[in-house]
């Protein structure tokens, strides 16, 4: 298991944790998302329960994920399989998680994982943390976690079908990123990401939340600017 420092678990949350690895190769369980302004937020169900076979695990987990499904605090793993896979963190402040879960999900099948809705662990949320604060390497970042992500899918035609629409989502958490963060951030910078992504193949593999937030950042950049800003300012 692994922990941030400055979070918690319930009570009890190991020891359930801990009976529900019995037979199975990765647990999950809901996170509760305390925010520094006092609201709450509660996950509690993993968009790869939703999975009826490896590869829809995997297009699952790269399109349509939740935080409680990227993160690795929520998560109890198998040394053995973490050992025998040498599947090890990359030491970047983003995406580090979401690559050794991704390379951890390869390696077990879709039934192997327990489900747990219950959110025992309680996510402190601060503002002007690393991932919520100003980083002028922040597009480096994302394109190297794009870069590989498809080093690791690229043998695979039927994962390789998710890449564009994974692509989409890493650029819209860029933009998001600097909406909230930075200062200079404009309609033109914002069109300029949008024009990397295949958006006519993205949108097949994405939710449509995410198809129409994507869609509504492009054709409407300074509006979008505005009603994401709004809507975030506070957190």
């Amino acid at each position: 298991m692994f922990a941030d420092a400055d979070d918690q678990y319930s009570e009890g949350y190991i020891d359930i944790m801990m009976k529900s690895i019995k037979n199975k190769k990765l647990v999950i369980s809901g996170i509760q998302k305390d925010f520094s302004n006092g609201k709450v937020e509660i996950e509690k169900n993993s968009i790869l329960e939703k999975s009826n076979n490896n590869n829809q695990l995997i297009g699952n987990y790269l399109t349509k994920n939740k935080e409680m499904d990227v993160g690795l605090w929520n998560k109890i793993f198998r040394l053995d399989i973490i050992k025998k896979n040498n599947i090890m963190m990359i030491n970047e402040n983003y995406f580090e998680d979401s690559l050794f879960i991704l390379k951890y999900l390869l390696n077990i099948d879709f039934d192997d994982i327990n489900y747990i809705s219950n959110p025992g662990y309680i996510l402190n949320k601060h503002i002007g943390s690393t991932t919520n604060s100003y980083d002028p390497s922040l597009l480096i970042k994302c394109e190297s976690y794009i870069e590989k992500v498809y080093d690791i899918i690229c043998d695979n035609s039927s994962l390789k079908s998710y890449f564009n629409a994974f692509k989409a989502r890493t650029y819209l958490f860029y933009i998001h990123r600097s909406i909230l963060n930075n200062p200079l951030w404009n309609k033109e910078k914002q069109k300029e990401i949008i024009n990397r992504i295949n958006l006519n193949d993205a949108i097949k593999n994405l939710s449509i939340k995410y198809s129409a937030a994507i869609v509504f950042a492009y054709i409407f950049p300074e509006k979008y600017i505005k009603v994401y800003s709004q809507k975030n300012k506070t957190f």
